[in-house]
């Protein structure tokens, strides 16, 4: 893997053809898995959706066995649950095509020997 390239949007934002979206950019080890925003902590810090439901879209970059340079995109519906359903197009997507901004991940890279920790929601702050 390469890049992933994420944004979290309004619903209206994601119908809107003229808004442009801002993805950040996850380049690091492990940076690229984007948590859980209901049950996962990173780095001590609790990551919660305060208004539902979002759309998780993007694309993925990778290298294939052949050594190809190759894109998947990907269109998600975050529930309240923390839940994710594919959309009808998730994986003719492609952003890359699309006018958009990028940032690089504001997430700290994880140490090496660092275990993300799941909890219940009834353990939340």
């Amino acid at each position: 893997m390469k890049t992933v390239h994420h944004a979290l949007i309004d619903k209206e934002d994601d119908k809107d053809p003229k808004k442009i979206i801002t993805y950040e950019v996850y380049r690091d080890r492990e940076d690229p898995i984007i948590p859980d925003p209901n049950t996962e902590t990173r780095l001590g810090v609790w990551h919660r959706l305060n208004v539902m439901p979002k759309i998780s879209r993007g694309w993925i970059t990778y290298r294939d066995i052949f050594g190809k340079t190759q894109r998947q995109g990907f269109r998600y519906l975050v529930d309240k649950s923390g839940r994710t359903d594919p959309l009808p197009d998730s994986f003719e997507y492609e952003p890359w095509n699309m006018k958009y901004k990028e940032i690089p991940s504001k997430q700290e890279p994880l140490p090496p020997d660092f275990k993300t920790v799941q909890i219940k929601n009834s353990e939340t702050p």
